[in-house]
């Protein structure tokens, strides 16, 4: 599969998405469907082939009546790193406006080789997403424009996704509006999931301790106290800094002095493990004071 075409459309001087780079051919079976309001709003259906996703435009989006056939227009293969795009593409570009990832996952083919049932012009397949669970069809058409296809939900019927949940990113949890008005490039991660509501940050879970009879012995292990404060790690990409508890939540704005250090690093990449502590008048960590810090009073050292 080539990306050729896929990066002869973009400036990526411009836009944020990612760069035309093949994928090592695999088992995966990664899909991911992308709401875009670009032009017109539909719904981007991309199955991974060959080390690429092969990518179909959906205007009308998912089908969900068993035999329902909603029209698809094969478009230029995308790289594997584009399943992980949510954000916005620059106006004048391709495909200019705003993207969600509105559904991920994993597909099993219910025939055969995928790529050969694709230039067969039939696949059938099964979705194991966030939002889809079943069975669908790709038919190619003998007549007409070269690229057309028909999305047609077969396996019987799947009940619609609701409003709110058709207008929810299956990584973010954001919506289209919030989408566009925060203006991120890409939301991505090792593991396709959301990990920070900030663009190109990967979430590392902290080491955590691990409960021994007996303090190691030898020359290279050393110690420290305790502290008691919140356990983060301290993410920062250009100029983007996000602070993650270990539950993912971004602390950032609880803590702005810890952001702004973060953010003040020599450095273009870091990701940074520790604790957030504030000290006393003796050095020492207080979660009293910490808490106190939060409601807004006398500020203590960080």
């Amino acid at each position: 599969m080539s990306l050729r075409e896929y990066a002869g459309k973009r400036d990526f001087t411009r836009t944020r998405e990612p760069a035309a780079k093949n994928g090592k051919p695999g088992k995966h079976n990664l899909f991911v469907i992308q709401k875009h309001a670009a032009s017109r709003l539909h719904y981007d259906f991309r199955l991974e082939v060959g080390g690429v996703l092969r990518s179909w435009a959906v205007p009308k989006g998912i089908p969900f009546a068993n035999g329902e056939k909603h029209l698809a227009v094969e478009v230029e293969d995308h790289p594997l790193d584009y399943a992980d795009f949510e954000g916005i593409i620059p106006k004048g570009q391709y495909g200019g406006g705003t993207v969600m990832v509105w559904d991920i996952g994993k597909y099993e083919s219910l025939g055969g080789d995928p790529a050969h049932d694709l230039k067969q012009g039939k696949l059938h397949f099964a979705l194991k997403g966030r939002k889809l669970q079943g069975e669908w069809t790709l038919v190619k058409l003998r007549r007409g424009e070269e690229n057309q296809w028909l999305l047609m939900k077969s396996g019987g019927a799947l009940k619609p996704v609701s409003k709110k949940r058709d207008d929810e990113s299956a990584l973010s949890k954001r919506t289209m509006k919030r989408i566009a008005a925060e203006g991120d490039a890409v939301w991505q991660s090792g593991h396709r999931e959301k990990k920070a509501a900030v663009a190109k940050l990967k979430f590392v879970e902290p080491m955590k301790a691990k409960f021994v009879e007996k303090p190691p012995h030898g020359k290279e292990w050393i110690y420290e106290l305790k502290f008691d404060g919140y356990r983060a790690i301290a993410i920062k990409t250009g100029a983007k800094v996000a602070l993650l508890s270990r539950s993912e939540k971004d602390l950032s704005d609880r803590f702005p002095d810890v952001a702004e250090a973060v953010k003040s690093l020599d450095v273009v990449n870091a990701i940074l493990d520790g604790e957030i502590v504030a000290l006393d008048s003796q050095g020492r960590s207080s979660f009293q004071l910490l808490q106190g810090l939060e409601l807004g009073e006398a500020r203590p050292p960080l």
